[in-house]
């Protein structure tokens, strides 16, 4: 079998930070390599990149759901964006994410050398966090590489409501972690208590849609243990600056 890195991405920013442009340019590297994409939110971010939508209300949660039949669905079409009513039961997401989860490794190949299923998980604090990971999720992060699954996460915060921190199991797997601008300061320590060898994300500037200038972020590659500050100058070109100290695994919050 191949050694194929998974690549799974985990995105950070604030409101207006350029975490969903990022997500976008990220989607687009991949729109050709997998054969399945698959988008998990409550709106219609990220929509553009599927051709079926398929609405998960209340009534919908209620009932019980099989990976085979959400297999099925994907294969049909393709590029699914599954749109997840907020506010839901956590017992019911967690069936609902274990059975997508399980999906989604049915769909990959064993001992692949490359990505078959790419899975978008938007607002990840309302599906990834502790109180509702669950085990088919678990799968994904850690044997997506032997199937080709792999995960980008997108984020505003770590934590979701009542402090419920987004699962250690997502945190220690993730390949490839983007950090854009926050203002809130309990997320902006909660990042760097995590991820020691960053710096405070309270430092990065947002971008300027007035001007076009772009925003700053900081990008930690778990798999070459480095990781750098990406600024912006004053006329607006980026340049990168390497942060010291190796990168360690995410500390429990």
């Amino acid at each position: 079998m191949k050694d194929r890195r998974a690549y799974h991405w985990l995105i950070l920013g604030g409101t207006g930070s350029g975490k969903t442009f990022t997500a976008r340019q990220i989607v687009r590297q991949y729109v050709r390599k997998p054969d399945f994409v698959v988008i998990v939110n409550s709106s219609s971010q990220l929509a553009e990149f599927a051709r079926r939508r398929v609405v998960v209300d209340m009534s919908a949660l209620d009932r019980d759901w099989t990976p085979r039949e959400l297999a099925a669905t994907i294969r049909q079409h393709g590029a699914v964006h599954f749109e997840v009513s907020p506010g839901a039961d956590p017992k019911r997401l967690q069936a609902w994410m274990d059975a997508l989860g399980n999906a989604c490794m049915a769909l990959g190949r064993l001992g692949t050398d490359r990505c078959h299923v790419l899975l978008i998980v938007d607002e990840a604090q309302n599906y990834l966090s502790q109180k509702v990971f669950a085990r088919g999720m678990r799968r994904v992060f850690a044997e997506g590489r032997k199937f080709g699954v792999d995960c980008l996460a997108i984020t505003q915060q770590l934590a979701g409501q009542g402090g419920d921190m987004i699962d250690m199991t997502v945190r220690r797997m993730v390949s490839v972690l983007v950090v854009c601008p926050m203002d809130e300061e309990a997320e902006r320590q909660r990042v760097m208590r995590t991820w020691p060898e960053l710096r405070d994300p309270g430092i990065l500037a947002f971008p300027d849609p007035a001007t076009g200038r772009p925003g700053e972020y900081m990008v930690r590659d778990r798999g070459s243990r480095r990781a750098v500050l990406v600024r912006v100058d004053s006329a607006g070109r980026r340049f990168a600056v390497p942060l010291s100290g190796s990168p360690s695994p995410p500390r429990a919050a």
